[in-house]
């Protein structure tokens, strides 16, 4: 049937509706203090906010509203461990300084640090002008990478917490955190544990892991050392716990060169 309406009526029908404004998204008051596309925002809603000059870009995916950009620096550091974990999704998890503190690491001449690990050595800026974050990736032995079921043998699920929530990140056993510790560092030399907080978590590991025991945990010491080629770190971590006072096995320590 062929349709009453002349074909000037039908076209400027088409072009009304073509013309018709779009709805506007309702845009809400307050927004959450960092926004990862995929995370806690969509990525529509995230290119119609920038649109509106509400919120600002801060990396790929990233954004912060813009009356809290003066505190941009802040709230990257409060998320730090998350943002790194979503960067690296092929990390076998956090290392150094990072495992410990589980916080980002201020760097002396340079943005906020978070190390991972894992199969190569890798460097990524996240961030833009004053507000960055410095993701730095180690190469780690093939020995550390071992899975027992699917899981890895030598590190261990940690709950992290920032203001968006809880989530789960891979971090070292303790005791290879002490070894890592250890290792000849070119640069990066905020990956040490302070001194201090250093003998705190090996008397804690003692205590908490082999119930004051300190020959069991220098026997479970070299042992990981060993399993993990970590010989030269083991060496050195029980000639520097000896001098702390700690009664170590020196049965495994070779000569250092």
């Amino acid at each position: 049937m062929k349709s009453s309406k002349t074909v000037p009526e039908k076209v400027a029908k088409v072009t009304a509706r073509r013309k018709s404004p779009a709805k506007e998204v309702a845009v809400d008051e307050v927004f959450p203090e960092l926004m990862i596309v995929g995370t806690n925002i969509a990525k529509n809603k995230s290119y119609y906010l920038a649109q509106k000059a509400l919120i600002q870009r801060v990396a790929h995916g990233v954004y912060i509203p813009t009356d809290k950009m003066t505190d941009g620096k802040a709230i990257l550091m409060r998320h730090a461990i998350r943002l790194a974990s979503l960067h690296f999704k092929n990390a076998t998890g956090l290392c150094y300084s990072s495992a410990f503190t589980l916080e980002a690491i201020k760097s002396e001449s340079g943005p906020p640090l978070v190390f991972v690990a894992g199969e190569y050595s890798y460097g990524l800026e996240l961030g833009e002008g004053d507000i960055k974050l410095m993701l730095v990736q180690s190469l780690h032995p093939p020995y550390e990478m071992l899975k027992t079921n699917g899981d890895y043998e030598f590190y261990e699920d940690k709950i992290c917490s920032d203001p968006i929530g809880e989530f789960v990140v891979k971090v070292p056993r303790p005791e290879l955190l002490v070894l890592h510790n250890f290792e000849r560092v070119k640069e990066w030399s905020e990956k040490k544990i302070a001194s201090g907080n250093l003998k705190k978590f090996v008397n804690w590991i003692v205590d908490a892991r082999y119930g004051g025991s300190i020959p069991a945990f220098s026997a479970n010491f070299a042992e990981l050392a060993i399993k993990c080629n970590r010989l030269e770190e083991h060496d050195h971590a029980v000639t520097a716990l000896l001098a702390e006072g700690f009664s170590m096995s020196e049965r495994y320590l070779r000569k250092i060169v």
